[in-house]
């Protein structure tokens, strides 16, 4: 099924499902999100919540396979961001779940919710949407 579309995506790129280029995928975002007149802290932000994205879905959506997408348009007043894996997924939705129950690694869609305006999660978990207004 995959994410749904938003239509034209002006950075779209493939990586191998591998920790190894979440760093490559990372620096691709921030220029484009550069481009798209972010700069200083909002720039770190961005980068940081894709980091965060990228390595969820190497560490539980990994598919040997398969890899991860990443896509990223400009909004009128902003960007969105797509992460996409070929994983399981999960169930339900994991932002709310209780503090006491997240381990000291599983912080990440707490700081994705904190850095950036909105994060919606589709396709069972499998692609995350990150927006982020100027």
């Amino acid at each position: 099924m995959g994410c749904p579309n938003l239509g034209d995506w002006a950075y779209s790129r493939w990586y191998p499902c591998h920790a190894g280029f979440a760093r490559i995928a990372r620096r691709g975002i921030r220029e484009h999100a550069a481009r798209c007149r972010f700069e200083g802290a909002a720039l770190d932000d961005i980068e940081t919540a894709v980091g965060e994205a990228l390595a969820n879905a190497v560490e539980h959506g990994h598919h040997p396979e398969k890899g991860v997408t990443v896509k990223a348009r400009e909004l009128g007043n902003g960007i969105v961001i797509e992460i996409h894996d070929s994983g399981p997924g999960f169930e339900g939705d994991l932002r709310h779940r209780n503090r006491m129950l997240l381990t000291p690694r599983g912080y990440g869609i707490r700081l994705m919710t904190m850095l950036m305006d909105v994060v919606e999660f589709t396709d069972g978990g499998r692609c995350v949407r990150l927006t982020k207004y100027l």
